[in-house]
């Protein structure tokens, strides 16, 4: 039905329809719009590769998610933080405040949370991750808290442990590089480590 086709006393107007970016104020679209920004100017890295490295075939996808057209996919949050160069915890906190902002409170993943296992409504996962350690979450500090939370939010966490092989290796490149957590490193050093390592 066209608008000159409407019904006697039904008033079609512009403003009713949905707003076609209604994600755009929300904090984590901000973030994710700054962080491409920022991976483009400092890494060299465009959209459509780093499209491409979160397995979207189409740029406009992660394009859509920046500028608030669509929702962010809390699944994905996590993997998405980490190839565009954003914390995890607080995009994955943000991304739930887009979702639900009555449940964000719940969630308290955010960067600089203080707060213990316990602040949370007790519940028979929380019952099992302490028969698991074997002693009260209560007992965890904040970097314990939040590298649990991360663990559980990422459907694929064994990707991001270190081995203790592994370990005085990420080490010493966290120490030559202070900002590697965030910034990573340009594709063309990760090429030439794997060069260098793949070597005989």
């Amino acid at each position: 039905m066209t608008h000159d086709q409407a019904p006697v006393g039904l008033d079609i107007r512009a403003s009713d329809a949905p707003p076609p970016f209604p994600y755009v104020d929300t904090k984590a679209a901000m973030m994710l719009s700054s962080a491409l920004a920022l991976a483009g100017a400092a890494r060299k890295k465009s959209i459509r590769s780093l499209a491409a490295e979160l397995g979207y075939k189409q740029a406009t996808v992660l394009s859509h998610m920046a500028k608030g057209r669509v929702p962010i996919p809390l699944e994905r949050a996590v993997e998405i933080a980490e190839v565009v160069g954003i914390d995890p915890s607080e995009f994955v906190y943000a991304v739930i405040a887009q979702k639900s902002p009555s449940a964000s409170k719940w969630a308290k993943v955010g960067a600089g949370h203080e707060g213990r296992m316990d602040d949370q409504p007790t519940s028979k996962h929380g019952f099992a991750i302490e028969n698991l350690l074997g002693f009260d979450t209560g007992e965890l500090n904040a970097e314990q808290v939040r590298i649990i939370r991360e663990v559980s939010l990422d459907p694929k966490p064994a990707r991001r442990w270190l081995s203790p092989a592994e370990l005085p290796i990420m080490l010493a490149l966290r120490d030559a590089k202070p900002g590697l957590a965030t910034d990573g490193l340009p594709a063309e050093t990760i090429q030439e480590l794997r060069q260098k390592t793949s070597r005989p």
